[in-house]
């Protein structure tokens, strides 16, 4: 069945209780069955889904290819300058601080610098701030609040100074850990770095001097897929030592420590943007808080100044601290890891959470696979609804969100009992 609106998915169904606006029928069999707007298929070696982009990457990789190769060869050994790449967003960069670790700990490198968004130096600032970083926004990752001509240029004019930082850095080898289009194989090609390790799913791949030998597999997390970069230094002689664990060199708020002490036993409640690809309905949130207080948890919510609209008769019903639009990210952070519990929409959220490994519930969309941001810690679940089009690929999602907005409370209720119970084990 294919409906690519709500509306006809209820009216197809007599015995439908939902009311205007609110989710689609709940039944599950029905949901697993049903089409809600064709899901996209990959059919080339590029995560790209638009024929023009797809055509965009494919001619500009022909192109590429008639470049020098600019390679140089590793040092058998070491020791290496490495410098890791993804300019993304919070979350990315809270899921690649792992890999960084494991790199500072090899003793095969010198020193590590990481390419990175501005959303993700401030990641950086909290979690690593020793850490050298090239901070270079992407026009198509960027979330400045910008027009799209303006970001345009923004991006052609900081080229030239990222290029010549990063070629004045001295590095011997760079990871581009970005498998979409926005990854940095054009700036590291241009530095000169000279070996380049990426993958070729974002375009670009021919000016690698490396191809990572799989991709980003449905089933493989993007973190894990992160780890294919090291093959080629493990010819080279890379070893993995023995790295900290990210939150060793965390800084706590004392604000929010001393929040965290008078709350007790919490539980973070990010409520998201409320836009169609986080919009889980705010009568699934009123029954989640309170389940959660019937528990004993004092409820935190957090989010930015741009989610404050979104939930407010929520969080005015139940927020012992309403931390939306308040502190910075070390603040957010702090609330974080004193937390008994998360729960959240797919933001970064999750991902910072379980650098803690804080137990934490995800209420994701079906836009993408579940495995591919899953955080890497036993204290997690992702809770969602199967629909006969999940995973689309769809970055915007499609009018119902059957997959999202039909995720009942009662589950994800029983998840967070599932997570606190084995956390206390």
């Amino acid at each position: 069945m294919l409906f690519e609106d709500p509306l006809q998915f209820r009216r197809a169904r007599e015995d439908d209780p939902a009311g205007p606006g609110e989710t689609p029928a709940t039944d599950p069999q029905a949901l697993a069955t049903t089409v809600f707007a064709p899901p996209r298929r990959r059919r080339t070696r590029y995560y790209a889904f638009s024929s023009k982009l797809i055509a965009l990457l494919s001619t500009a990789d022909r192109l590429f290819s008639l470049l020098p190769k600019r390679q140089g060869a590793l040092h058998p050994g070491g020791p290496w300058a490495v410098l890791v790449c993804n300019t993304a967003h919070i979350g990315d960069m809270a899921g690649l601080l792992p890999v960084i670790q494991a790199l500072r700990a090899s003793p095969q490198v010198s020193r590590v610098g990481v390419l990175t968004g501005s959303a993700g130096a401030e990641v950086l600032k909290v979690f690593a701030p020793d850490v050298p970083r090239h901070v270079f926004d992407h026009w198509n990752l960027s979330r400045v609040d910008q027009s799209l001509w303006q970001r345009l240029w923004t991006d052609f004019t900081d080229r030239p100074h990222l290029r010549d930082e990063i070629r004045n850095a001295g590095y011997d080898v760079a990871l581009d850990a970005y498998p979409w289009f926005g990854n940095a194989a054009t700036t590291l090609w241009a530095a000169g770095v000279p070996v380049r390790i990426g993958f070729a799913s974002g375009g670009g791949g021919s000016l690698y001097t490396h191809v990572a030998a799989e991709d980003l597999a449905p089933e493989r997390s993007v973190a894990d897929a992160s780890r294919l970069l090291f093959q080629p230094l493990a010819q080279a002689g890379f070893t993995v030592g023995r790295p900290l664990p990210v939150s060793a060199g965390f800084r706590a708020d004392p604000l929010a420590l001393s929040l965290a002490e008078q709350l007790g036993r919490y539980a973070v409640l990010h409520l998201g943007h409320g836009g169609r690809t986080q919009a889980w309905p705010l009568a699934h949130w009123d029954e989640v808080a309170v389940g959660l207080k019937r528990r004993g948890f004092q409820l935190v919510f957090t989010g930015t100044a741009e989610d404050a609209a979104f939930g407010a008769g929520v969080r005015g019903a139940w927020a012992d601290h309403d931390a939306v639009g308040r502190g910075d990210l070390r603040y957010f952070a702090t609330l974080l890891r004193e937390a008994a519990l998360v729960v959240s929409v797919d933001t970064g959220t999750p991902h910072l959470a379980g650098l803690f490994q804080t137990p934490t519930v995800i209420i994701p969309s079906g836009r993408q696979p579940l495995t591919w941001w899953r955080p890497e810690h036993p204290s997690v679940r992702q809770v969602t609804t199967a629909t006969g089009c999940a995973p689309c690929y769809r970055s915007q999602g499609c009018a119902a969100m059957a997959c999202l907005r039909a995720t009942p409370s009662a589950a994800v209720l029983a998840a967070a009992d599932e997570v606190t119970a084995s956390a206390d084990r």
